[in-house]
């Protein structure tokens, strides 16, 4: 898209570009995609995302914050390649029961949205605690209205054990989350290493 802006010349307004690439690759491509992974695509960084279903029908766009990701603490991402996954055919039950008005998860995806706030507050004040405790929950709402495959609980477990955060990085194969130090993240290399995953660190710029 921004390849294609730059060759016509057309300018489209940062805000609206997120669900204009979402709905090409729904619409026009068959691509069962979120708004989520656009966003960040477009904006980069480090971004608070509010999908608000009144603001997004007003305004065709939800509300995109840009935060300062010097106020992050060390992250890390683990993966296992066996593990990869198309995130449409995981996330497919999820919207199906919720169009369905499946109480629990609406409730539980509701809780998840509202994390989203407290986890804009941690990072703005940079309370790394807090923010620590916000992804584990984010975990563990997601594992009561998912199926957890034993290997991807595997990761998260194993996080968890070295002291550290970790949640999904998207719909299974990888986990993010927050170490406090050096000594944390060689324990958590090392530990990963033995059920056949890779850890590196990413620099949010």
């Amino acid at each position: 898209f921004k390849a294609l802006m730059q060759f016509y010349e057309v300018e489209i307004p940062k805000e609206l570009l997120p669900s204009l690439i979402l709905s090409v690759e729904r619409d026009e491509l068959g691509i069962n995609a979120g708004l989520q992974d656009r966003v960040i695509q477009v904006y980069e960084g480090c971004v608070y995302m509010d999908f608000n279903k009144e603001i997004m029908a007003k305004q065709n766009h939800g509300i995109y914050e840009e935060l300062n990701p010097q106020n992050l603490p060390p992250l890390y991402i683990a993966y296992k390649t066996s593990l990869s996954k198309v995130s449409g055919k995981v996330l497919n039950d999820i919207a199906k029961r919720f169009l369905e008005g499946d109480t629990f998860v609406i409730e539980t995806l509701s809780k998840i949205a509202e994390q989203a706030e407290k986890g804009k507050e941690a990072i703005i004040n940079k309370d790394h605690k807090r923010l620590h405790d916000l992804i584990n929950e984010n975990f563990d709402l997601r594992k009561s209205i998912m199926n957890i495959s034993e290997s991807n609980m595997e990761l998260i477990e194993t996080a968890r054990k070295c002291g550290a955060s970790a949640k999904f990085s998207g719909s299974g194969g990888s986990i993010i989350g927050t170490y406090t130090d050096n000594e944390m993240l060689h324990r958590l290399i090392s530990e990963m290493k033995k059920v056949g995953a890779r850890v590196i660190r990413p620099y949010i710029v």
